[in-house]
């Protein structure tokens, strides 16, 4: 019995198969009647084809090379500005350290003296803000003037 029907089934695919293929050779759109339509604007007159743009590969190409060029110096330029501030902040970390452990052992001669290292270090933590400022604002001004 499963046989049967799976012939019957068979046997509908294969003449549904056939009817579709007399249909598309001959033309059919299976009684349906198949309308063009002309693409309109919104007042309802015809819109004109685009207009044929031709492309220079050879200058796209360049263009885009230049481009990735630039990319890159601009991001050796960030590498190179983030390892200076880098060995700056080390730098100044180390003093501070360094500073703390001669406050805990009582190092400084004069409480005055003591105060003006924390004021050079004071100077230097701004100085390497402001570092940190400008080399931002210098590599934001060439990717600006990149794009």
């Amino acid at each position: 019995m499963k046989s049967n029907v799976h012939y019957v089934i068979e046997g509908i695919l294969a003449a549904a198969i056939v009817c579709l293929f007399v249909m598309q050779l001959s033309g059919h759109k299976g009684g349906s009647v198949a309308v063009a339509k002309m693409e309109t604007d919104s007042t309802g007159a015809p819109l004109k084809a685009f207009p044929v743009a031709y492309i220079n590969v050879d200058s796209l190409l360049q263009k885009y090379n230049f481009s990735i060029d630039l990319n890159e110096q601009i991001l050796k330029k960030q590498e190179n500005a983030r390892a200076s501030y880098t060995q700056k902040a080390r730098s100044l970390q180390a003093e501070v350290k360094d500073f703390q452990y001669k406050m805990q052992n009582g190092a400084f001669a004069t409480r005055e003296r003591a105060e003006q290292e924390q004021q050079r270090l004071m100077k230097k933590e701004q100085e390497l803000q402001e570092l940190d400022a400008r080399l931002t604002k210098e590599l934001m001004e060439q990717t600006q003037a990149m794009n």
